[in-house]
């Protein structure tokens, strides 16, 4: 397992559920300085654990499993249940009748969580957990690829390929359904449990050929991800600028941009569309950035059907507009700081990628194209950031969506 404690800091919208994750590079815009500087020391420290000299915190797999399947199993209550677990009127399923009652509109969910009723009670669950269903058997199909016999599964945008001869090909084809646990639940009341992510061990869990599961850590310790010469000096100077940047930066303008309740979601939709449109990452987007605030308010006011109304949101428009003129030169610092956290980020997510324990693949048209792992994740306690090639999987969801 590569163990990686501390600085890892994501910010969980809800400290008792887990329902998001940040990237890395988004703790800029999301926490201020405090943001920016714990982005700095995370890659110091997934640094110093890619060259073995640090197990100060925990890596795990990002998997692309759907849906998210909750379960819990006490010595006098037993559920299974899709994120509605959390729902103000959670949706609890205590036999396959509750699951008709709650999700018939939803044939695939159905089928999903009656298999995890039915099986998840042999794993010994003791509590509640949260895993990524992968697949049923229903879902398992062969494939050959370069020549070798595989059994492949496509739980969500990605195809996970495992050698059919392999021995974890072989118990995916003995089993009824696949999961991978990566969550537990302190509590027995839903609108209370608090949850700690990416810390559980399928270790505890009884084997039964019927379910095939494990946990996110990553457990092959012996590929060499050490950083070379050349990316050693690329990394230098990139922490070097950006130590340079926390200096150059006022604490008090990245402060109130991330407080700004407007401004932070206009930004974080900013950032999105331009992963969408190829180029998230480079420093001159921020010239894209006041247009794009036009454009979302144009469309905002011309539904809108008073005056009033509309005289309220162009004064938000104008205000945030000056804003962002006022201080362009601040908030062209902070996407240089931005762009070189993306650049130290996918240097150490090229790394990780050898460590894969399946093929990965997204199906366009007939073929299947390799691609990454969904990603990975850093954990400390309840505060975790997803380390993800942001553009490889916006051009799998646009293939996927062709399929």
């Amino acid at each position: 397992m590569i163990s990686l404690k501390s600085y890892i800091s994501e910010k969980v919208n809800d400290t008792n559920r887990l329902k998001h994750l940040s990237h890395l590079e988004d703790l800029i815009f999301e926490e201020g300085f405090v943001g920016l500087k714990d982005a700095i020391e995370a890659i110091k420290i997934y640094l110093e654990i890619l060259h073995k000299r640090s197990s100060a915190a925990q890596f795990t797999t990002k998997w692309d499993g759907s849906p998210s399947i909750i379960i819990h199993h006490s010595s006098k209550d037993y559920w299974v249940a899709s994120k509605s677990a959390f729902n103000k009127d959670p949706k609890l399923n205590r036999s396959e009748k509750d699951i008709q009652a709650n999700h018939g509109h939803a044939p695939g969910l159905v089928e999903k969580l009656t298999y995890a009723f039915k099986y998840g009670k042999k794993l010994g669950i003791n509590g509640t957990v949260q895993g990524d269903f992968l697949y049923t058997d229903s879902d398992l199909s062969p494939a050959t690829i370069d020549g070798v016999k595989y059994v492949v599964f496509k739980p969500n945008t990605i195809v996970y390929a495992v050698p059919v001869l392999s021995d974890l090909g072989k118990k995916v084809l003995a089993s009824k359904m696949g999961i991978i646990f990566h969550t537990s639940y302190s509590g027995s009341d839903p609108a209370t449990m608090k949850a700690t992510i990416g810390t559980y061990s399928a270790k505890k869990l009884k084997k039964t050929p019927e379910v095939f599961f494990d946990d996110a850590f990553i457990k092959d310790v012996t590929a060499d991800l050490s950083l070379s010469p050349t990316e050693t000096g690329k990394m230098k100077h990139i922490l070097t600028r950006l130590e340079t940047l926390t200096k150059v930066i006022p604490a008090t303008f990245l402060n109130k941009m991330a407080s700004h309740e407007g401004l932070a979601k206009m930004m974080s939709t900013y950032n999105n569309a331009n992963v969408k449109a190829g180029d998230y990452a480079s420093p001159i987007v921020v010239n894209g950035f006041v247009p794009y605030i036009e454009g979302k308010y144009a469309k905002e006011i011309e539904k809108l059907k008073t005056e009033k109304a509309k005289a309220v949101r162009v004064t938000a428009r104008d205000e945030m507009i000056k804003f962002v003129n006022d201080n362009h030169p601040k908030l062209a610092f902070a996407y240089e700081a931005f762009s070189l956290l993306v650049d130290a980020k996918m240097m150490i997510v090229a790394k990780l990628n050898k460590l894969s324990a399946m093929r990965t693949f997204v199906k366009s048209g007939n073929s299947l194209v390799p691609t990454a792992p969904e990603g990975f994740v850093a954990v400390q306690d309840n505060r975790v950031v997803k380390l993800v090639d942001r553009l490889e999987f916006s051009r799998n969801n646009f293939l996927n969506k062709g399929d």
